[in-house]
């Protein structure tokens, strides 16, 4: 991810553009999974008068997450090494750190999780957690526009956690939707998510080859690794879809 940045300036190409036409410049944005800022950074630039939280479990990649904050001198950006979960009364949990080689012969840092996959861990630590419920509540955070969620198969536990929140704030949320990852984890991690965040009368579209969303009305286990973005009852986002 370091050598896409590098050479191409941008990843997600889709939200990390649109996020100006999807929340106002004073926006408050929760990014969940943050990594080293992929999705932080350019959120921050595009809402100077707003607030982006920043949630990144993994040391290596929070460390260069603080960084790249610090470089760029945005103001406008909080970050914690925590992990965000559903159970309020944790306060540490088990993180499994996990690492690949891709196909490119650089070494994939974004793939450790709190969910027990054998594949590629390389070691297993306790990490501070906390809930959005809790966070929220704690840290007398206003208001919340837009929550995105790439946690490598835990983004069930993450809405879990939030349930008050989201119901209360109706914030637009993007998240990542694997059935590779379900299976790794022996979990219905994607079904649970999109289940969830429907009963909760949000309105789903993948954001299909970064260039435009198709809505998807219900689960579809033949997709796989898409991010999906719901808007919440009564949001205006045809001028988004069209």
């Amino acid at each position: 991810m370091d050598y896409h940045i590098t050479q191409h300036g941008i990843i997600q190409d889709w939200i990390a553009i649109k996020i100006k036409d999807l929340v106002s410049k004073n926006a408050t944005i929760f990014d969940i999974g943050a990594n080293v800022g992929l999705l932080t950074l350019p959120f921050a630039k595009q809402i100077p008068d707003g607030m982006v939280y920043s949630f990144e479990a993994d040391a290596d990649n929070y460390s260069k997450l603080e960084t790249n904050v610090k470089i760029n001198n945005f103001k406008n950006v909080k970050t914690f090494h925590k992990a965000i979960q559903d159970d309020p009364n944790k306060k540490t949990i088990t993180f499994y750190k996990r690492r690949a080689i891709d196909g490119d012969n650089l070494v994939n840092n974004g793939l450790s999780t709190l969910e027990k996959i054998d594949l590629h861990v390389v070691d297993s630590v306790e990490v501070g957690c906390s809930t959005i419920d809790n966070f929220v509540s704690e840290n007398n955070v206003q208001s919340l526009d837009f929550i995105k969620i790439d946690v490598e198969g835990s983004e069930i536990k993450v809405l879990k956690g939030g349930i008050k929140t989201i119901q209360s704030r109706q914030p637009i949320i993007l998240y990542e939707y694997s059935t590779t990852i379900d299976k790794l984890s022996n979990s219905e991690n994607s079904q649970q998510s999109f289940d969830f965040i429907r009963e909760l009368g949000y309105t789903q579209f993948v954001i299909q080859n970064e260039s435009k969303l198709v809505r998807l009305d219900r689960y579809d286990p033949n997709l796989d690794s898409v991010n999906i973005i719901a808007f919440p009852r009564n949001h205006d986002f045809k001028h988004i879809v069209s």
